[in-house]
């Protein structure tokens, strides 16, 4: 079984935990059965939710491959200017590279 970290919004969801184990060999698999094994979950996944498997989030790969042993996290998925569904207060966020580092040009 892989085990699954929850994203603290999540938790009350499943009795508290941070953790849980789940079945599955692929991404899509894993989120199938922990709507299955958690129902109270699925409305959060339905509206989408980015998962990070050993370091790496996986865009929208319900095929990508999983092992029992792989670091798996479950994450809010975050919309540019939007946090939790609110317009950002500086609108939509552009973001610029420069100098190895990340910078907001309306901000």
């Amino acid at each position: 079984m892989v085990q699954v970290h929850l994203w603290s919004g999540l938790r009350p969801l499943v009795d508290g935990q941070e953790v849980v184990e789940v079945e599955g060999k692929t991404v899509g698999q894993l989120l199938d059965n922990l709507v299955k094994d958690h129902p109270g979950l699925k409305p959060a996944i339905d509206k989408g939710v980015s998962i990070s498997v050993d370091g790496q989030i996986i865009p929208k790969s319900r095929g990508v491959k999983v092992k029992d042993s792989s670091e798996v996290f479950l994450l809010q998925r975050l919309f540019a200017g939007y946090a939790l569904g609110r317009p950002s207060a500086w609108g939509p966020v552009r973001w610029s590279v420069q100098s190895s580092r990340a910078r907001c040009p309306n901000a």
